[in-house]
């Protein structure tokens, strides 16, 4: 059993990928309120007209998009807070928890989909809303409980049942990213190069992110070399959808993709050769 240290530039990579994906989240966020102000104002017709065909999954998904752009905040300040070192983590890890919370809360948001998406009117979305509520289900509860481990984490001793369930949580959000990027090939019902780059990549990042949960359970330093290579595969994984979306003229479309996980791959390139710790 290791005692696990994170390395200075495995936080400023960290924060990289907070930025990333607070940059991403804010692109949705400031459309959502765009989409808000014009309804609450009336002052553009095609706002309304949308907002209230969207109903419930607006309102609800308008929530969640805020829950989540501050918590990916305060996470973005935890990690500023520990690469500087004027915090310790015991003294921060209120922020971790909150944002931890926000997070989980994010994807409570997702739930209304499912029903909306699985209406009479709409064909070819099954899947899509399936996707919505298993993202819930692989998200939600164990953030949760990783949250609770956090607030309950107590620095001076090896916390092994933290370790677990930052394990545990790795696995269920690589699982939920998998869904994500999976699910809406299947409702197509196409194979194509896209289809095989998620089906390879991503299901590589969920069996390596059994491993490093595997040895994170056990609190072995050597976790850090599994989740590099997890993080690598996701990374590679939205490396190539962005190269294939220029060359087949869809830019337009990648944000509905997470493509914040681009970054990943430089994070999984530094905990995977660099040395362990």
């Amino acid at each position: 059993m290791d005692k696990i240290k994170i390395r200075f530039d495995t936080k400023i990579l960290i924060l990289v990928c907070l930025i990333t994906l607070f940059i991403y989240v804010a692109y949705w966020t400031s459309a959502s309120y765009n989409n808000f102000f014009g309804f609450i104002t009336g002052s553009d017709p095609d706002v309304v007209e949308y907002v209230s065909f969207l109903g419930i999954v607006f309102w609800v998904g308008h929530i969640g998009l805020t829950a989540r752009i501050i918590g990916v905040f305060l996470g973005m300040l935890s990690m500023i807070l520990l690469a500087s070192k004027f915090q310790s983590f015991s003294r921060i890890k209120i922020l971790v928890f909150l944002a931890l919370i926000l997070e989980s809360t994010y994807f409570v948001s997702y739930i209304p989909n499912t029903p909306y998406l699985w209406r009479e009117e709409f064909t070819g979305t099954f899947y899509l809303g399936l996707g919505y509520f298993l993202q819930f289900l692989l998200v939600t509860p164990f953030l949760a409980m990783l949250a609770y481990k956090t607030i309950k984490y107590k620095q001076t001793l090896v916390d092994q049942s933290f370790w677990k369930w930052a394990g545990i949580s790795f696995v269920t959000y690589t699982s939920a990213l998998w869904v994500n990027a999976m699910f809406r090939w299947f409702d197509m019902g196409n194979i194509s190069i896209d289809f095989l780059n998620s089906a390879v990549f991503m299901t590589l990042a969920i069996v390596f992110s059994i491993s490093a949960a595997r040895s994170l359970s056990k609190v072995e330093s050597k976790a850090a070399k599994w989740i590099g290579i997890a993080l690598m595969m996701i990374g590679l994984h939205y490396s190539v959808y962005l190269v294939s979306s220029y060359f087949i003229g869809m830019l337009n479309f990648v944000f509905l993709a997470d493509i914040w996980t681009i970054p990943l791959l430089i994070l999984g390139i530094s905990l995977f050769f660099g040395k362990s710790a």
